[in-house]
């Protein structure tokens, strides 16, 4: 929907959520996709642990965007195993990325991995402190991260690629969150998947709900970057 000569922004959300817009995104689009995602995240938390239970917590992560305007076009949950000893988040994040648009290979494919990197590399290279992107989940047993991609045709139409990476690994607490390389044997990981449509009309019904449900601070923009 988008161009390769579009300018993208990360912005970087409590609780591991990642959003890449693009430049012609509008600020209400943007409002729209962080705070049904948040909210939608939240829910899914409540009903299903991510870990043991990832394929019906992505369900119902998905089922919840659905009911706020955003309709999946598809959706996919691939556990993901190395034959190498390690893991890495870009290329969870990749995974997750190619999950949600199918089995595509050549550019396509390329370009999915390589935004996961340059995100991951643009936060781990910043000089600024991220702290909820430090160390901190819910479990210790629990490390998630989610990146969306959005994008706004010329007509205000309005998709987002959501990648959500669910891993039981356990890093060395002390090395970079963002850099670890994970021991592979014994870990479950899991790279979900979907492609969101927003309806506009749909989510205006809901949104003064949405806005009162969600904690303010779930919007928070504690990082913003170029990329």
């Amino acid at each position: 929907m988008t161009t390769n000569k579009e300018n993208l922004e990360l912005q970087v959300l409590p609780d591991m959520n990642l959003f890449v817009f693009p430049d012609t995104m509008s600020e209400v689009n943007r409002s729209a996709a962080k705070a049904c995602h948040a909210l939608a995240t939240q829910g899914a938390n409540r009903q299903h642990h991510p870990i043991q239970e990832t394929q019906a917590w992505f369900n119902q992560y998905v089922f919840l965007m659905s009911k706020m305007g955003w309709t999946p076009t598809r959706v996919d949950v691939q556990r993901i195993t190395q034959s190498d000893r390690h893991l890495e988040i870009s290329n969870l994040v990749g995974k997750g990325l190619q999950a949600a648009c199918g089995a595509f290979t050549g550019d396509v494919a390329s370009a999915l991995e390589g935004l996961g990197k340059t995100v991951i590399s643009a936060l781990a290279a910043s000089t600024k402190n991220v702290e909820l992107l430090d160390r901190k989940s819910v479990e210790d047993d629990r490390n998630s991260l989610s990146l969306n991609k959005c994008e706004q045709t010329g007509a205000g139409q309005v998709a987002m690629m959501v990648s959500a990476v669910q891993t039981d690994a356990k890093p060395d607490k002390k090395a970079n969150y963002l850099l670890a390389k994970w021991e592979s044997s014994g870990t479950t990981n899991y790279a979900c998947g979907a492609v969101l449509n927003l309806d506009q009309r749909q989510y205006e019904k809901v949104r003064a709900v949405v806005e009162t449900k969600l904690d303010d601070n779930a919007l928070e923009v504690l990082l913003a970057l170029e990329i």
